[in-house]
């Protein structure tokens, strides 16, 4: 039998954090996905000037072709589109993140299959977002714990 992979669209709050904690968590998530067998999509595609940043604006780089408000707002939902499922990780969110939010709406939209991760007393708690997750986990180790069963699916 011929083993699926399925996209994974990993989203996060990133306005107001460095680029080096962005950057840090996007690698180790992607490696830890990926070797559990999904294809993974992740919104840092060609940014990889603000790795350097002290905190990545919310607004876009407009002097950035692929980090203009436009590239970023078509770019990531395109891939909240394509993805099967869509991981988002709100654990120690300071504030409450527009694009996270928007991102999940359009996930839950399209029906993806919607794993999210946060603290009882996180900012986002919220009707709209609770009903909007599929599932939720409290730690990110028992979301990748759920994520690598449901890989190793057969069909």
């Amino acid at each position: 039998m011929q083993k699926n992979r399925f996209r994974i669209y990993c989203g996060r709050p990133i306005t107001g954090c460095s680029g080096k904690e962005i950057f840090d968590y996007y690698r180790r998530v992607y490696r830890r996905l990926t070797g559990i067998g999904y294809d993974v999509l992740i919104p840092m595609v060609k940014k990889e000037f603000v790795r350097y940043l002290p905190s990545i604006s919310s607004i876009g780089y407009e002097d950035k072709p692929a980090a203009t408000s436009q590239a970023i707002v078509s770019r990531d939902l395109w891939m909240v589109r394509y993805c099967d499922i869509f991981l988002l990780n709100l654990l120690r969110a300071k504030r409450i993140s527009v694009g996270a939010m928007f991102e999940l709406a359009v996930a839950h939209e399209q029906r993806k299959h919607v794993v999210l991760v946060m603290e009882p007393d996180n900012v986002h708690k919220h009707a709209f977002v609770s009903i909007c997750a599929d599932i939720i986990f409290g730690s990110e180790k028992n979301a990748f714990d759920y994520l690598k069963k449901f890989a190793k699916q057969k069909f």
